[in-house]
């Protein structure tokens, strides 16, 4: 019996190693044949302006989406690079705070009598804003070998990694600049941790559970919508680490092909000194009376930090793209953020000019001609 499973076991083996054999020798991966044109890191534009049709933020205190401008700009004074950018909300509807104080109020009442009033804030409110600039001064400088990833399409149509050698300039270098930032914020939750009233000028006192009239009458059963504005201006610094690839190579059948990326990475500490909430003021129902309520009380945050990354490339036209996380100059407790930016398109210029992929390459002729 065991001879008998013996014999087909064996002849099964033979039959498994013929087939193995015969699939590795009938379908041989495609070779692709090139020449490297450039790989110099070292070698690259000097202006950058990023075009932001898209760039989201959100924290704690408010969430938008928007759009924005970006520049980075080399300097010959040993590499210095500059950068600044902007970037804002143009509708309410982006704008999750900014939209919510349409219908924000205060409600109140002038008697123990009377149902409470629904009286309008009578603020003007910021839209979301945030700019910064400041630059990036180059310590120290690593070349290393190292990989380059192409993605190239095969004979079908589908896409190959290409996977090549090439060089790698690492740049490890200080931060510095400043930083602001304005937005329609909610007062309601500061208070609420914090355990706040705010007292007026003429001595009525808000929370957001009620108002309180004189030390008499309170309405319970009204919540007051508090909105302001809040602004924060201040410093950043800390460490940033680039890695640039410079990569051109020359195919058989697709050309000139590029891989040209600068990908960096920072930390920051900032520390926002000019930090403040506008006072929260109502009109009354009817006659139009204001009234203003100081905000001092609030506890702020001025200190913050933050960590992020941005790739872009030394081709013109290309993309771009940029995010970080962290916790920034805020109300007290409200600081968490974190933000998305994308770049299209990204005009470069500077020491060359980098051609997209082209079919410079003939039929009856070869990558070295």
């Amino acid at each position: 019996m065991k001879l008998q499973l013996l014999v087909p076991s064996f002849l099964l083996c033979l039959l498994a190693g013929n087939a193995s054999a015969q699939l590795e020798s009938s379908y041989p991966s495609s070779a692709v044949l090139y020449k490297v044109l450039v790989d110099d890191p070292a070698v690259q534009n000097q202006l950058w302006l990023h075009v932001q049709p898209l760039t989201a933020d959100g924290m704690t205190m408010n969430a938008s989406v928007g759009s924005g401008l970006e520049t980075h700009w080399i300097s010959p004074f040993k590499g210095i690079e500059f950068h600044a950018g902007i970037r804002g909300n143009f509708f309410n509807a982006m704008d999750l705070q900014k939209r919510a104080s349409s219908s924000a109020a205060v409600f109140i009442q002038t008697d123990k009598y009377d149902d409470p009033v629904r009286n309008p804030l009578a603020v003007s409110l910021s839209r979301f804003l945030a700019w910064e600039a400041g630059g990036f001064y180059p310590l120290k400088e690593f070349m290393k070998n190292g990989k380059a990833n192409i993605s190239i399409p095969d004979q079908t149509g589908v896409a190959e990694n290409l996977e090549l050698n090439a060089k790698v300039l690492r740049t490890l270098g200080a931060r510095l600049g400043v930083n602001s930032l304005m937005s329609t914020v909610s007062l309601n939750k500061a208070m609420e941790d914090q355990n706040l009233e705010l007292v007026g000028n003429r001595g009525n006192r808000l929370s957001p559970k009620g108002a309180t009239i004189s030390p008499v009458y309170r309405t319970e059963d009204g919540v007051n919508s508090l909105f302001t504005s809040f602004a924060s201006t201040g410093f950043y610094a800390g460490i940033g680490m680039q890695r640039r690839k410079n990569l051109n190579i020359k195919t058989e059948t697709l050309g000139i092909i590029s891989s040209n990326s600068i990908l960096s990475f920072y930390a920051d500490v900032m520390l926002n000194p000019w930090t403040s909430l506008q006072p929260v003021a109502y009109a009354r129902n009817g006659s139009g009376e204001k009234e203003e309520f100081n905000v001092d009380q609030v506890k702020l945050m001025k200190l913050g930090f933050r960590t992020g990354f941005e790739i872009r490339h030394n081709e013109n036209p290309f993309i771009s793209a940029g995010g970080e996380i962290g916790y920034r100059p805020s109300i007290q407790g409200q600081g968490f953020y974190a933000a998305l930016r994308i770049g299209i398109p990204v005009f470069s210029i500077g020491n060359q000019s980098f051609a997209r992929p082209s079919t410079n390459v003939g039929a009856d002729q070869s990558i070295g001609k």
